[in-house]
């Protein structure tokens, strides 16, 4: 009797582990860095690869089944892009069935992108950078946004929240109306129905990122709770002793306050942190 599809994942995930980690696997783990071979390979074009989602699954499964590696690239974020890249207007790549004929490859589109003096403006806001400069240079449709203000500054309470009326310039308009034509609302994740644990990557992101404060405490209070719950918050932290549950309050929660004693392990070592927030459930 052959090994099940569990018994083969287990076996080569322990196989890459174990050479990540300088051990002696039981033979020499192999990935393959696939391009469009699959699509040849299944004799599909590389354009319906790129478009067609049925096709492109069908061609990568005929291939991982065939060939077997224990690694591979993933089709859904590498090739099968084609509306995406179209929606966007992207100018860095030609693709089959954009530019390029049915059965080629990638190919990059050589440009200056980025400014020789614009460094010292990446490294000390990257993502401002990132979002008002270099994302309407590389995807046409987000042109527009180039007309944001800097994202530092609408960061604190109704300061600057006039710079919002951007959004409602012609041109953003027209760029947010063709991305939703484009359907790319489907692009955006809610972590907070996500069951795949990215929620606590993204955050821990953010925590390099979002100042203490105000702010945070209300993006915590929206990420981890849903109007109507109740939830304790620790006297000591900032949601208490500086804002005395305004936050909590104007994301639509109950609240009631606890002094932890550390010492006695009231709830838990781990949940005695600065500004603690722990959900008690919707009708406590």
């Amino acid at each position: 009797m052959g090994k099940t599809p569990e018994e083969l994942f287990q076996e080569r995930e322990q196989r890459v582990h174990d050479a990540v980690q300088l051990k002696e696997p039981d033979r020499v783990p192999i990935m393959c860095l696939s391009g469009f071979f699959p699509a040849y390979y299944a004799g599909i074009t590389c354009e319906e690869a790129m478009y067609d989602f049925e096709k492109c699954l069908q061609a990568w499964t005929l291939y991982l089944e065939d060939f077997a590696p224990d690694m591979t690239d993933n089709p859904f974020t590498t090739r099968f892009l084609g509306a995406v890249l179209e929606a966007l207007d992207f100018k860095q790549l030609r693709w089959p069935g954009h530019g390029l004929d049915e059965m080629a490859s990638y190919q990059f589109v050589e440009d200056e992108y980025m400014m020789a003096d614009e460094y010292d403006r990446l490294l000390y806001d990257p993502t401002d950078f990132m979002i008002r400069t270099y994302w309407p240079r590389v995807f046409g449709v987000l042109k527009p946004f180039e007309a944001l203000p800097p994202l530092h500054d609408i960061m604190s309470y109704y300061m600057g929240l006039g710079k919002f009326a951007v959004f409602g310039s012609p041109d953003m308009v027209e760029a947010l109306e063709k991305l939703h034509e484009k359907e790319m609302k489907g692009l955006i994740l809610d972590l907070r129905g996500n069951p795949g644990g990215l929620l606590h990557i993204a955050i821990n992101i953010a925590n390099n990122f979002l100042p203490s404060g105000t702010m945070c405490n209300q993006i915590a209070f929206r990420v981890w709770c849903q109007p109507g719950d109740e939830i304790i918050i620790d006297t000591t932290g900032h949601a208490i002793h500086s804002e005395i549950g305004g936050a909590a309050a104007l994301s639509g929660l109950g609240h009631g306050y606890i002094q932890l004693d550390i010492a006695n392990d009231l709830f838990n070592r781990r949940l005695a942190t600065r500004g603690l927030i722990v959900k008690i459930g919707r009708y406590v």
